[in-house]
């Protein structure tokens, strides 16, 4: 389901894209990649709310994560800049 969720975020299906990462969630629930393109395809049609638990359960399951997780939110059209990586951290694990 993971891949199926790429190929339609490459295609810009976003959708699709939700309903494949869903999915695959469902399989695996701490699935950090499946997390990570969930939230930044929630946040490319402006759903940030939405998108922020996924963020979340994404750095909780792998703290190394942080970096993408980043870029992630300051590369989307609706996002956050954070310039302090602690600050952000301290958001994601609240």
């Amino acid at each position: 389901w993971f891949n199926l969720g790429l190929l339609y975020q490459d295609a810009a299906q976003l959708d699709e894209a939700q309903a494949a990462y869903r999915m695959a969630l469902q399989h695996q629930a701490m699935h950090e990649p499946s997390h990570l393109n969930l939230a930044t395809v929630l946040q490319e049609v402006s759903n940030l709310d939405a998108a922020w638990p996924h963020y979340q359960a994404a750095y909780l399951s792998n703290p190394h994560a942080i970096g993408r997780i980043a870029n992630a939110l300051s590369s989307a059209p609706q996002g956050q800049l954070f310039l302090n990586l602690d600050s952000l951290k301290a958001r994601l694990a609240s």
